[in-house]
């Protein structure tokens, strides 16, 4: 007689957590090739593709499916009205371009700024912004986050972490710290501040509300200093501009 219960406790577990993870059963090099597959099996997103599509070589196709659900939850990909189908975002297709080319760098700047809007993309930069933690202690931090198990999801919650250390976000130091690569600003969040501002509208009190600003400017090695500061200049000019004309 086959024991059903540990297959029905894994389908629990998953479905309590609040955000997908990622597949602990292949390696990180196999989630970089189904990334490749995934372009490659949908010509360059010209048709959608299923998890039947995606073809590794020692990767069975119950992880590849796995795997699409955790890339769909953190918009690398798209699925069609057709559940279970599926579309590469246009960041992952110049992603997987850039790689083939040779380009790994200039690659590597597009899935930064597809991480940084995750919620662990968020959550990582926003805690290292504010104080120095530990490798277990982000994992600990992310995996809370998730509503993950913490012994059965220990390597999912861990390989997120592997990706924002791809991604250059993040490193590791050699006492197992982990702090960010360089200074990096969260893209803004437009809807929170929509919802603060929405709720003060037919009010007769003031109320003060503060909205923040960030602006992202993308540094190579052919990225000279003189341009970084033109750039700086350029929307400091432009805030002053505004703030004279509403005055």
């Amino acid at each position: 007689m086959v024991d059903r219960t540990i297959g029905e406790k894994k389908r629990r577990s998953r479905s309590e957590r609040r955000f997908p993870l990622p597949t602990s059963g292949m390696s990180f090099e196999n989630e970089i090739a189904v990334l490749k597959a995934i372009v490659e099996f949908s010509n360059r997103g010209k048709k959608a593709i299923t998890y039947k599509d995606v073809k590794i070589p020692n990767v069975s196709a119950t992880r590849v499916s796995s795997e699409l659900k955790f890339l769909e939850s953190v918009n690398i990909l798209k699925q069609r009205d057709k559940r279970g189908e599926y579309l590469p975002s246009q960041e992952i297709i110049d992603f997987v371009n850039k790689l083939n080319w040779g380009k790994e760098a200039e690659a590597k700047i597009v899935l930064r700024q597809l991480l940084l809007n995750t919620w662990f993309g968020n959550l990582t930069v926003k805690l290292l912004n504010v104080k120095e933690v530990s490798v277990d202690e982000l994992i600990a931090e992310l995996g809370k986050e998730a509503m993950a198990d913490p012994k059965r999801d220990k390597k999912s919650v861990t390989r997120l972490i592997e990706w924002l250390k791809y991604a250059d976000i993040l490193e590791i130091d050699e006492n197992n710290k982990v702090k960010l690569k360089e200074a990096i600003q969260l893209p803004t969040t437009v809807e929170a501040e929509k919802q603060q501002i929405e709720s003060t509208i037919g009010k007769e009190s003031k109320i003060a509300i503060n909205i923040n600003v960030s602006f992202i400017i993308e540094v190579n090695s052919q990225t000279k200093k003189e341009d970084i500061v033109k750039t700086i200049r350029m929307i400091k000019d432009a805030l002053q501009e505004i703030e004279t004309d509403e005055n």
